[in-house]
């Protein structure tokens, strides 16, 4: 009986390291600068959300696409990783055009898909830190450099929504 709950927990503490989080993949050079200046882009673009404004929020989205555009052209990644990365961006990027072609509610839910694929970059690539916030109420996970959760989704409702998920 004890040699089978040895086994047993041998065989769990096995499972249980293969459980543990993925160190990010290390980027170099110019692909790092870029995915660098999305990540502030995207700052930036979050703080435009949560300040509502209009002037701003158009200024950024701008600016973010073509840090996107510029990841994208120098994405000199081994083959196996760089479909993932095009992904992302590529799916960032719809979704940032979605945002900016609406308004009001209906710009909500690109919003929320733009900021969950760029706050997946700074997860998965080993880039400068932000916190990720997450907030329960609407769902939304984005990342900013401030402290103290600053929801970019619904400011109005749920403004100071949101946990820490990763410093």
């Amino acid at each position: 009986m004890i040699l089978h709950k040895s086994l047993v927990f041998i065989f769990l503490l096995g499972f249980a390291s293969l459980a543990q989080a993925r160190k990010p993949i290390a980027v170099k050079g110019a692909l790092a600068t870029e995915l660098n200046n999305v990540l502030k882009a995207t700052d930036e673009l979050h703080t435009a959300f949560y300040e509502q404004d209009e002037p701003k929020i158009a200024a950024k989205i701008k600016g973010l696409m073509a840090f996107i555009d510029r990841a994208q052209s120098r994405s000199g990644m081994a083959s196996s990783q760089q479909p993932h990365l095009e992904k992302m961006l590529e799916a960032a990027k719809a979704n940032l055009e979605l945002t900016r072609m609406t308004s009001g509610e209906s710009r909500q839910e690109p919003l929320r898909e733009t900021f969950r694929q760029l706050v997946q970059i700074a997860q998965v690539y080993k880039l400068d830190r932000y916190r990720i916030y997450f907030c329960h109420l609407d769902k939304s996970v984005w990342l900013q450099k401030s402290s103290g959760p600053k929801n970019p989704i619904h400011p109005k409702k749920y403004g100071e929504c949101g946990r820490v998920v990763r410093y």
